[in-house]
């Protein structure tokens, strides 16, 4: 992700993963099974947009 510093310098953290969650809970009507935000397990989140 950031290079500056090396692979165990992350200044985000878990902040990304936080953001989706609150995204989801107002967005999703099953946030335990997205249908519009998707997790690409690897990589990142996807928008689906149906």
């Amino acid at each position: 992700m950031f290079q500056l510093r090396g692979n165990e310098f992350n200044p985000l953290g878990r902040s990304i993963d936080v953001h989706i969650h609150r995204l989801r809970n107002k967005l999703e009507s099953r946030p335990s099974k997205p249908a519009y935000i998707r997790t690409v397990r690897g990589k990142g989140y996807v928008l689906h947009l149906p």
